[in-house]
């Protein structure tokens, strides 16, 4: 987790502003704002797991936690296709 985001970190700290610029000695991305984009869900993914791990201890208080999760992802999936 700390080399995720140690690379995040110099992918979005120093970026490289277009695809025809010098090569790097170091990774980077194209779009800095992506990476932050996509590492902001892992990040919340992990929190959640921790979550569950520490706070939920029947299999019905997780089960419950996964069905809700589940219909918020289902609204917001069907708030979307609704805004397009």
């Amino acid at each position: 987790m700390a080399a995720f985001l140690g690379l995040v970190g110099l992918q979005y700290f120093s970026p490289r502003s277009a695809l025809g610029a010098p090569a790097a000695r170091l990774p980077h991305t194209v779009d800095p704002n992506s990476t932050l984009t996509y590492s902001l869900p892992t990040l919340g993914y992990f929190a959640l797991v921790v979550l569950v791990s520490h706070s939920f201890r029947s299999r019905a208080q997780v089960k419950r936690l996964v069905l809700a999760v589940i219909a918020l992802n289902l609204r917001a999936s069907v708030m979307r296709q609704a805004e397009a």
